[in-house]
């Protein structure tokens, strides 16, 4: 009988980045890959290839972090909409008002070949004496 092969990590990474985010009273927003198939998203939304969505509570109905996919439902231009997209096309979660709370997922393909290695990307920004650019959208750095 074969071993069963593990399930991803990023869906309950995911979920834990997310409460921990509300519970302290930061805004989670989400970088989705556009590119990856799969994705139900308003085309307004969509810029350089990528989603940026605020997930906050207030911000959203009816959001379900699933195992394989993300659904719910925002406000795009005054009007309501469903968006949905695999769980293996998020890049990222992050605290609006510190990006440096949050996590950046490694592509599938380009994973870390040992769990030291995939702490090291997430707790360790390549310059940690430089504090991200602020320009009024959120800037994100990929650690690789």
């Amino acid at each position: 009988m074969k071993a069963k092969a593990p399930t991803s990590k990023k869906p309950y990474l995911l979920r834990a980045m997310y409460e921990w985010l509300v519970d302290n009273d930061f805004t989670p927003h989400i970088l989705v890959d556009a590119n990856e198939p799969g994705i139900s998203a308003p085309p307004s939304a969509i810029r350089d290839g990528r989603v940026l969505l605020n997930i906050a509570p207030a911000a959203v109905f009816g959001l379900n972090l699933g195992n394989d996919l993300v659904s719910l439902r925002a406000s795009f231009s005054g009007s309501q909409r469903e968006v949905s997209f695999p769980m293996n096309s998020v890049l990222a979660i992050y605290a609006r008002e510190d990006v440096q709370q949050g996590i950046v997922f490694a592509a599938e393909a380009e994973a870390p070949a040992s769990e030291q290695e995939a702490a090291a990307v997430v707790e360790s920004p390549s310059e940690p004496d430089k504090p991200p650019e602020r320009k009024g959208r959120a800037n994100l750095r990929i650690v690789k």
